[in-house]
């Protein structure tokens, strides 16, 4: 049975890509190989079961975004007795770092029916949100619309818009050639480029006039859809075009 203070803290490092050090990682693997519930124990408890000093218990702990140990334990304690399911934990742990998006992209998506045309265009899942997209855009009033899933319909609707028109992106890494060969096609034609992906330093986004970079989610152990933080992107802007 795995230890579930080990699986809550390697969620945080996977998530928020920290890297630790050889101490920390050495921590954590005796950790996992244990029946210690941090939430159970206290700050010395912790040091001497695991022959380490407290500033090096406060410093990981802080480190993983917290004040100090009797915030990790606390949120470990918090889990324990609210979260049911290991799935509610990650799209809670997605929801819970979403920030406010900047002004000029609050402002840009309230100006959307000033385009001509908006095509989404996105591949495999990414291609399934295109269309749920396109259909609650629908609901919001917007018809000017399209969206394409296959490389081939990629390119010929990126090839035919103009500077009157919008792409939007949608792609989990930010690498899918189809995808940024779209945003090539539609770029050099002058059309604006909106792109919500996972990565940060993309490809993708040297061609977007507007970028959103979804929230990091845990890789460790059970995953959830790839998908969500896009889709939950994708209801935020129909929210604030709504609210305009």
């Amino acid at each position: 049975m795995s230890n579930k203070s080990y699986d809550f803290i390697v969620n945080i490092v996977s998530r928020d890509r920290i890297k630790l050090s050889g101490l920390e990682a050495g921590i954590l693997e005796r950790l996992k190989n244990s029946d210690v519930n941090i939430a159970d124990i206290d700050i010395n408890e912790f040091a001497s079961i695991f022959y380490i000093s407290n500033s090096t218990i406060t410093r990981f702990s802080q480190k993983l975004g917290f004040n100090g140990f009797l915030e990790l334990k606390y949120a470990l304690h918090n889990e324990k007795n609210l979260v049911k399911y290991i799935t509610q934990n990650r799209y809670d742990s997605i929801i819970q770092s979403v920030t406010p998006l900047d002004c000029d992209i609050v402002e840009f998506i309230k100006n959307l029916d000033s385009f001509k045309r908006i095509v989404i265009i996105g591949i495999g899942s990414s291609g399934l949100l295109a269309n749920e997209f396109i259909y609650k855009m629908g609901e919001l009033g917007l018809y000017n619309t399209d969206y394409a899933k296959e490389p081939y319909k990629i390119d010929l609707l990126a090839k035919s818009l103009t500077e009157k028109d919008l792409l939007i992106c949608l792609s989990l890494s930010g690498e899918n050639s189809n995808i940024i060969d779209g945003a090539k096609f539609a770029y050099d034609n002058g059309a604006t480029i909106l792109s919500i992906s996972g990565g940060d330093k993309t490809v993708l986004r040297e061609y977007s006039n507007y970028y959103i970079k979804t929230p990091n989610y845990s890789t460790h152990g059970y995953t959830i859809s790839k998908a969500f933080p896009i889709l939950l992107y994708i209801d935020i802007i129909c929210e604030i075009y709504s609210n305009k």
